[in-house]
């Protein structure tokens, strides 16, 4: 790894689908006496490389282990239903033990590893609430009032004590116990429940049996390579709770959910604007859990003892996984966000087959870096199932579309560990690219790991420039998805996101520009097109507008999940401009919100071109993303065909000089042919099949050697930039013209053929013969 230019890496223990041990023998139990050696031994060599090392707080994914106990695992809601007559008269009542099961779990070894008593019923329990709900016989959802009848419940002996009213009565007996979820692929010693990632005594218990873990062989943490905890995705299904819930549920939203319990599992019994606003206000409610309880509690501890805490946060991936918290504000609370790309997935393409719509989580991810100001977007990348198919150069247009969405720390997925005798391919995990000392092109990966290298300092010594920001609303869960799929600005044009805690708390109006703390600046606010707003949200919507700020969204028909009536109904009529496009004389008020046009026509009607144009844009043949430090813009630009492409392109730049950084060689070239507009910065370029540069604009009114390029036809021919001016690499008659002089080129082209045999040879020991 240091070698190859590779500057730390994270141990990850995990198991192999249908693992034979034969084949790939079974370690020791992750964290147990002899893991913890090896991690140590890991950990020193480290040191001595100047490497650092990061840890996963599992054996694969869903943090949890051997050592996580039933009170402190992954949980979900269970419910009995007792039919009973009442005539008025107290009656008692036993109500049966909900049946606990675990039909909905992801992985693992499918078999349960949750106690149970001689009874029958789990070790781990609570009791949530016992409701009465009359007969539905014939009446339509939401007609029926469930009662909350708690109080009457004797919990030791399971008897209701209740004066039942006349009439045919459900009792519902509801049980919060564990779902039964594993680590979802552990190493076959390595087996155990997930914690319950809502809860902050099961994370502290998770965290502190680590660090004492750890420090029983590594000591002081802090003065070691081991420099942070990572949090692997989150993936669960069915229905999650944990006991805390109802409190901060009522602390959130002002009413007690406990009688909205029966619409978990008969989301029929109530109306369906009740139903959608009290799933909308759980699944709030579990994105606050996760991200007070998993990912800020695990920050405070991890600081503590010199570490940082680094996650998948708030993912991965949906609509692919549940996604219970606000991705945006989950990745915003840890140290260090992390999120994924696959290349090659063809289960999951989407239109173009290099668009992966819901394994692509790259703009998401360096939006919650920019708006929370972490620096750092770092991505496990380049994850495959294609299996020693692919090199470097396979995989170079994925990172470059990556670093296009923001990306600047790549995380290879993988590195398998082999030990002396697995031959060769070697051991690898069921998904990843293999990137290891078992590859034949490995002793050529450094020059693609310096090529990401180069790129990725640049864009983490830079700050994220945009003319848009795009509100992504306030539903859980949620997602900004990849770039320019279910949001765009139009062609040439890029945009951040932000989500509903940066828009009330971080943005503000500053000469007509949205401004966030960090400086960044855009010219306009886009809402997602939802029909329900949060009347905070309303209400800061009102504040910009009235400040200048020029905002484009559909209008709402709800807020706080209840149709807009009365003066709420007025509030958003007056707010929101006529649907018919932009209004005359619209520029010359305040207080408007458009609705009828696009982000694209309004940033034309206030005369800000696009940031990036060449001919043809709308075929997005060029990917670009825009970053400046100072005085200094930078654009990294990338041909997203496998064509040579040679076209004349623009940059919204005044009096600057631009400059050529090849990340691939690090050579830096001036560009030698160029015009300048009120508009652009224009010069011809040539990018290769799939190829990308860094262009760079310094302040500078320096003239142009040339202004233009062309044949004998007027078309651009293939060239270069080189420190000597340029390398024209067709045959032909060019003009290169300038304003001080002019220069005929007659461009010959020699060639030499290789004639004779050819002595090939075949590493020892590969298989090669």
């Amino acid at each position: 790894m240091k070698e190859a230019g590779i500057t730390g890496f994270d141990l990850y223990e995990i198991g192999e689908f249908r693992q034979d041990t034969t084949l790939i023998p079974a370690g020791p139990a992750f964290m147990s006496d002899e893991s913890l050696q090896l991690i140590k031994f890991a950990v020193k060599e480290a040191e001595k490389l100047d490497l650092t090392v990061g840890l996963s707080l599992s054996s694969s994914w869903n943090a949890g282990g051997s050592w996580v106990k039933p009170k402190h695992a992954g949980k979900s809601l269970y419910c009995s239903k007792t039919e009973i007559t009442g005539n008025g008269k107290g009656q008692q009542v036993k109500l049966p033990f909900p049946e606990i099961t675990f039909s909905q779990l992801v992985m693992g070894t499918r078999q349960s590893l949750i106690p149970f008593d001689e009874e029958g019923k789990p070790e781990y329990y609570e009791e949530i609430a016992i409701l009465a709900i009359p007969s539905r016989s014939g009446e339509k959802p939401g007609k029926v009032e469930p009662l909350v009848i708690t109080p009457f419940f004797d919990p030791e002996t399971e008897t209701l004590n209740w004066n039942v009213p006349p009439g045919n009565w459900e009792i519902q007996r509801y049980v919060c116990s564990n779902s039964g979820q594993q680590v979802v692929l552990p190493s076959p010693h390595s087996i155990g429940l997930t914690i319950d990632h809502f809860d902050a005594e099961a994370v502290e218990t998770h965290l502190m049996f680590f660090i004492k873990s750890l420090q029983s062989v590594l000591g002081d943490i802090s003065k070691t390579a081991l420099k942070s905890f990572y949090l692997a995705s989150y993936e669960a299904r069915g229905l999650v709770w944990t006991p805390t819930l109802p409190k901060v549920f009522k602390e959130l939203h002002g009413y007690e959910i406990e009688k909205y319990l029966p619409l978990f599992f008969d989301p029929e019994i109530y109306d369906a604007e009740t139903t959608a606003k009290v799933d909308a206000d759980f699944k709030k409610t579990l994105s606050e859990l996760m991200i007070n309880n998993l990912y800020k509690k695990s920050k405070e501890i991890c600081e503590r003892y010199g570490l940082k805490i680094n996650s998948e946060a708030g993912g991965p991936g949906y609509p692919l996984y549940n996604g219970p918290a606000d991705p945006l504000k989950a990745q915003g609370t840890i140290d260090i966000s992390r999120e994924e790309f696959w290349i090659n997935h063809s289960r999951f393409y989407m239109g173009k087959n290099d668009i992966i719509d819901i394994l692509r989580i790259v703009k998401e991810t360096a939006a919650a870096s920019h708006i929370y100001e972490k620096g750092v977007v770092e991505m496990e990348a380049f994850t495959s199932f294609m299996h020693w198919q692919e090199g470097p150069g396979d995989m170079k247009p994925f990172g470059d579309r990556a670093f296009c969405e923001g990306m600047n720390r790549v995380v290879f997925h993988g590195f398998s560990h082999n030990i002396f005798h697995s031959g060769y391919p070697g051991y690898v995990y069921t998904a990843g690219t293999h990137f290891n000392t078992k590859r034949v092109w490995w002793s050529k990966a450094k020059s693609f790991i310096e090529y990401v290298s180069r790129i990725s300092a640049v864009f983490q010594k830079s700050d994220f420039k945009a003319d848009v920001v795009w509100y992504y609303g306030d539903k859980v869960p949620n997602a900004a998805r990849p770039k320019n799929t279910h949001f765009k600005v139009g062609p040439g044009c890029d945009y951040g996101v932000i989500n509903t805690e940066v828009l009330l708390d971080r943005l503000t109006v500053r000469q007509g520009k949205l401004v966030l703390p960090n400086g960044a600046e855009f010219s306009l606010l886009v809402l997602e097109d939802e029909d329900n707003f949060s009347s905070s949200v309303l209400k800061k919507l009102s504040e910009l507008v009235n400040k200048g700020a020029l905002v484009v969204g559909n209008k709402p028909g709800k807020i706080d999940g209840v149709a807009a009536t009365g003066k709420t109904k007025k509030m958003i009529d007056e707010l929101w401009a006529s649907n018919a496009g932009i209004p005359e004389n619209f520029f010359n008020k305040k207080g408007k919100i458009l609705s009828g046009t696009s982000a694209l026509e309004l940033l034309h009607a206030i005369n800000v071109p696009s940031d990036f144009n060449y001919a043809d844009k709308e075929q997005d043949l060029i990917d670009y993303i825009h970053f400046g430090k100072d005085s200094i813009d930078i654009y990294f630009i990338r041909n997203t065909q496998d064509n040579t492409l040679t076209t004349n392109v623009g940059f919204r730049q005044h009096n600057r000089s631009p400059e050529i950084w090849n990340p691939v060689s690090g050579e830096i070239n001036a560009v030698s042919i160029f015009n300048r507009n009120e508009n652009y910065i224009s010069f011809p370029i040539s990018l290769p099949p799939h190829g990308s540069y860094l262009i760079v604009f310094r302040g500078s009114s320096l003239l142009p050697t040339f202004s233009g390029l062309s044949g004998n036809d007027g078309s651009l021919p293939n060239f270069e930039y080189t420190p000597d001016g340029i390398n024209i690499l067709e045959e032909g008659n060019f003009t290169l013209s300038g304003q001080k002089k002019t220069i005929s080129v007659d461009n010959k082209i020699s060639r030499h053929l290789l004639e004779g045999p050819w002595d090939v040879s075949f590493t020892k020991g590969w298989g090669g013969s």
